[in-house]
């Protein structure tokens, strides 16, 4: 039986090494990436809501596999999502900046840091300048935010598997 894509998201890695200290200074980062990101994409979009200028959610990810790694040989991923908080397991976001720490290395240095937006429509009616638009606001992220972005960098996926 077929699904239905009820959203769509683009993600982008951050260099790492601008979000260096503490959560304040993770913060301040964030809020100038925000402003830069807002700005490359005015020709493109009418306005932006929000702002990266708290930290909405604390989540411990976990990933499982067998011992010779069968799940990620066949491209699955067994991972479970766990709100520091609320002990909820599944976090929802339109824009997020993502930075992720090793319990066992420095508390002021992420490992890894990911921009990701996405677009939801619940009975999957994309048309073309919705698509369009979303494409190209990846594009600008891409091309004006050049200082902020990690090409080389891992995805946060590929680093746990990276570690294993």
């Amino acid at each position: 039986m077929a699904q239905n894509v009820v959203s769509r998201e683009y993600k982008v890695m951050l260099r790492k090494e601008k979000f260096v200290g503490s959560q304040d200074d993770l913060l301040k980062q964030a809020a100038k990436f925000w402003n830069a990101f807002k700005d490359s994409i005015k020709d493109i979009v009418f306005d932006t809501d929000g702002s990266l200028d708290k930290v909405e959610k604390q989540r411990t990810i976990r990933f499982y596999d067998t011992e010779d790694l069968r799940l990620r040989k066949n491209n699955y991923i067994f991972r479970e999502r766990v709100d520091l908080k609320t002990k909820k397991r599944k976090v929802e976001a339109e824009c997020a900046l993502i930075a992720w720490y090793d319990k066992a290395g420095k508390k002021d240095r992420p490992v890894v840091v990911e921009f990701s937006f996405k677009y939801e429509n619940d009975k999957e009616k994309y048309d073309g300048k919705v698509t369009q638009r979303a494409y190209d606001i990846f594009v600008a992220l891409k091309d004006k935010l050049a200082k902020w972005i990690d090409s080389e960098g891992p995805t946060k996926t590929a680093y746990v598997y990276f570690r294993a």
